[in-house]
């Protein structure tokens, strides 16, 4: 059985040539005689290539579908703990040593300080720093060539692109 690229090779040189041929042996392989066979053979090829694209489209469609979930999951586990941390914490900053030491876990408090920004307006500009974000509208920039006006560094460029449905 021959592959995708061996039937449409032998295609394009029946139809440029009136037969196709081995590049290796110079041997005859097909003639025009063969080229509806051929196309059928194609054919077939093709849709088995669709079959297989519908196929990986859907299973990269599941497992995008499960990543979601598998993000939700992991969201509700972790505002659990933090429920469960910020209980665990309250309880044991009422025990008279704030911990308590088993074989199994030691829990402990301890001090921290974190900058809290009430009024980012009022904070002094030695403390700040300028981000610039620029970005490209791309949308805009299609509207303005189609409208047929130049755009320097940008062109449009027409593609064929598969459609599997």
């Amino acid at each position: 059985m021959a592959t995708l690229y061996e039937l449409d090779k032998a295609i394009e040189q029946i139809i440029e040539h009136g037969f196709s041929w081995d590049e290796e042996t110079g041997e005859v392989l097909f003639d025009e005689s063969d080229l509806e066979s051929l196309q059928v053979e194609l054919s077939d090829k093709l849709e088995a290539c669709g079959i297989w694209i519908k196929n990986q489209k859907a299973l990269a469609d599941a497992i995008k579908a499960e990543e979601k979930a598998l993000s939700d999951r992991r969201k509700s586990i972790e505002k659990r703990l933090d429920r469960m941390d910020g209980y665990v914490l309250r309880c044991l900053l009422k025990t008279p040593k704030q911990s308590v030491e088993t074989p199994m876990v030691s829990l402990k408090t301890r001090k921290s300080t974190r900058t809290i920004i009430d009024d980012e307006s009022e904070v002094p500009e030695e403390f700040t720093e300028q981000v610039v974000t620029v970005k490209v509208n791309k949308a805009e920039i299609g509207k303005a060539l189609k409208a047929g006006r130049e755009v320097s560094g940008a062109h449009l460029e027409t593609s064929q692109n598969l459609q599997v449905k």
